[in-house]
């Protein structure tokens, strides 16, 4: 008897492990309907970026991505911010998602999330900076863009340790992707509009040695990709 209840208990976990991991953000394609998701009960932000508005969650069940859970909170940070959250970028007119973006602010999802995408993705096309560094990838197919912002426990924007921003998009909706391609990431705009005349096969590492060899030494400077 005692075996059965062993094995029924067991059972019950793994149905439940099952259960909470059914949603991952890394098989998400877009577009995407919202009502998906209507279950998960989104907070709308009441803020619209051009024809997207911006609703978020910091449910658990939604924040796993390649099986990594990334729920939490950064108990050194009694606010709102410090709980790791999703955002999608939800299309008014049409009421369908074209991106998402994830805040981690605690060490240890935050290195998971790393971790998993230089995994999953490989080294990255794009990389500046050093305490707070700027990385990117896109998808085999070039349809889906994923920018991450790491800050490390040395820089002063962090909160009490490691923490991640990752924006994942379709690289189509080239609205949200303006938006979004500033500060640390801008150089990668200058690029994509030099890569549309290019073949597809053209890098970003092309296009560094092309700027080097033009004399632009600005967009070499703290990059990690070539010197």
């Amino acid at each position: 008897m005692k075996k059965i209840i062993v094995i029924a208990a067991l059972y019950f976990m793994i149905l439940q492990s099952c259960h909470s991991q059914n949603f991952d953000l890394a098989t998400v394609q877009f577009p995407l309907a919202k009502s998906s998701l209507d279950k998960y009960k989104l907070e709308d932000q009441q803020v619209l970026i051009g024809n997207y508005q911006l609703f978020k969650s910091s449910n658990p069940d939604l924040l796993y991505f390649h099986k990594i859970k990334l729920g939490g909170k950064n108990l050194e940070n009694d606010s709102y911010s410090s709980t790791n959250l999703v955002t999608f970028y939800n299309e008014d007119k049409t009421n369908k998602i074209f991106g998402y973006r994830i805040n981690v602010y605690t060490t240890t999802e935050s290195k998971k999330l790393l971790n998993i995408l230089t995994t999953k993705l490989g080294v990255s096309h794009y990389d500046y900076g050093k305490d707070d560094r700027f990385r990117i990838w896109e998808s085999p197919d070039k349809k889906t863009i994923y920018l991450l912002e790491y800050r490390s426990a040395t820089t002063s924007s962090s909160l009490h340790g490691e923490s991640a921003d990752l924006k994942v998009l379709d690289i189509a909706t080239t609205d949200i992707l303006n938006y979004n391609l500033g500060g640390g990431f801008g150089y990668y705009k200058d690029y994509l509009k030099v890569r549309a005349k290019k073949t597809s096969t053209y890098s970003y590492t092309d296009f560094l040695k092309d700027m080097k060899a033009e004399g632009e030494s600005y967009f070499l400077k703290n990059n990690n990709i070539i010197k």
